[in-house]
């Protein structure tokens, strides 16, 4: 019985270890630091709050270091701090709807980025139409304004497209799982209707 628990909690041990490096791997690819998505899958992975000198001696980080991760991670929502009843540290939890940690990478990362890009864009319109607008200007200021000008319009739409997508696919995920969840009180009709909504219109056609 023991030698059964002692293998039960190494092989808990490595999949932990297996799951938070992969978390640091995916952080440093999208832009933040590796030390972020392994402190977040840490978070992730305690059914408790945790507190800093725990995520400190779990992961090997120094105090300043874990100081500046946790920061980080709750400027960007995913993490929480909490007072727990009865301690005097406080303690930390991931943000685990997944959803929105995909989205909130995305948006305050990647999308800033570009959204940068698109500024410097329309601040090079901004030139151009004053320019345009001397006395005299060359009619090429005229048409260099023209292309920079469908730049920024395409820029700032393909912003507001990303940002409504985002927010209707968060909106339909969370139908999504309302959907699957009442499956599981009710005989997994939920999931069937859910597979024929979500089935190429050839396939439904064959099976009527």
């Amino acid at each position: 019985m023991q030698r059964k628990e002692t293998d039960a909690v190494a092989a808990a041990r490595r999949a932990d270890e297996l799951v938070i490096d992969a978390a640091g791997k995916l952080f440093d690819q999208c832009g933040y630091r590796a030390t972020m998505g392994r402190t977040w899958a840490l978070l992730y992975l305690s059914p408790d709050p945790v507190d800093a000198e725990r995520i400190r001696e779990a992961l090997g980080f120094s105090v300043g270091s874990c100081s500046m991760v946790l920061r980080d991670l709750m400027e960007l929502g995913l993490a929480h701090r909490e007072a727990v009843p009865g301690r005097r540290k406080f303690h930390y939890r991931a943000e685990t709807e997944l959803w929105t940690v995909i989205t909130r990478i995305f948006k305050e990362r990647e999308r800033a980025r570009f959204a940068s890009l698109v500024g410097q864009i329309k601040e090079a319109e901004g030139i151009l139409t004053d320019a345009a607008g001397e006395r005299g200007a060359d009619t090429r200021i005229s048409h260099r304004l023209g292309r920079v000008h469908h730049l920024a319009t395409v820029g700032t739409f393909v912003i507001d497209l990303v940002d409504a997508f985002m927010d209707r696919t968060r909106t339909e995920l969370k139908a999504a799982q309302k959907l699957l969840s009442v499956s599981g009180r009710f005989g997994g009709e939920a999931v069937g209707r859910l597979r024929r909504a979500l089935r190429p219109n050839r396939e439904w056609r064959n099976e009527k």
